[in-house]
């Protein structure tokens, strides 16, 4: 009787090892979850500020570059306004009298 109760007795301490083995292997999951989430998060983080530097950098070279256009197309304007001003100031003259006789069929 004696041994029965020897083996009953390490039985039950095998099974509380096992329940403590079992208890601490949820809470070794449960830690690695959590620190698996936050590493998730901080990961995601880390991409979103990237992006947004990207997207702010890309952002400030379309700008950059549509004001270099621009200023492009200002001066070009201005260059054909200026040339067609210099053209009609040295034959405006001509211009009117052509329109003139025209005007009055000659």
């Amino acid at each position: 009787m004696e041994y029965m109760d020897t083996v009953i007795t390490r039985l039950s301490e095998i099974e509380s090892a096992a329940v403590r083995i079992s208890e601490d292997a949820v809470l070794q999951k449960k830690e690695i979850a959590e620190e698996y989430e936050k590493k998730t998060q901080e990961f995601d983080r880390e991409i979103d500020a990237q992006t947004g530097e990207q997207l702010e950098q890309l952002r400030r070279e379309l700008k950059e570059k549509a004001a270099r256009e621009l200023e492009e197309m200002r001066q070009t304007t201005q260059e054909v306004l200026d040339g067609l001003e210099k053209e009609y100031d040295q034959e405006h003259k001509a211009i009117v009298e052509q329109l003139l006789k025209k005007m009055i069929g000659e």
